[in-house]
């Protein structure tokens, strides 16, 4: 092969490769997204000043949207509960029924918080949804 032709070659490639890259701009993309889509500083970081707060996630559930708030809120909740000293006592009871036809599952969730007579009131912050999960910020009132 002819030194030229290798050379033109090589010329064509280069500025085929050089097209490809001036259409594609990763960089631009991530600078140029709204910053409502960016996700909240508050999830790695759930602290407010002077304030107790508490951070609840959830995965899909299976019972559907509602029970993934709601096991999300009792996560938030726990954790404000552990913070100020509440004893904190969780139980779950699934049960499944299988039958010829078909199946059903229904799920029971109970949260208890004690100290003394003294009762845990928090409000719901901020939520965030990311794919699949839940996120929610409660903060102690």
């Amino acid at each position: 092969m002819p030194v030229s032709l290798k050379k033109t070659l090589l010329l064509l490639i280069s500025l085929s490769l050089s097209g490809c890259f001036t259409l594609y701009k990763p960089w631009q993309t991530a600078l140029t997204q709204p910053t409502a889509n960016q996700r909240p500083a508050w999830i790695n970081n759930p602290q407010m000043a002077g304030k107790i707060v508490g951070l609840g996630h959830s995965g899909l559930h299976f019972n559907g949207r509602a029970a993934q708030r709601e096991l999300a809120t009792r996560r938030a909740l726990d954790e404000i509960a552990r913070q100020i000293g509440v004893t904190v006592s969780n139980s779950t009871v699934i049960n499944q029924q299988l039958t010829g036809v078909g199946s059903s599952t229904s799920m029971t969730g109970n949260s208890l918080h004690q100290v003394g007579n003294k009762m845990v009131n928090a409000i719901i912050k901020d939520e965030w949804q990311e794919g699949d999960i839940l996120y929610i910020l409660m903060v102690a009132e």
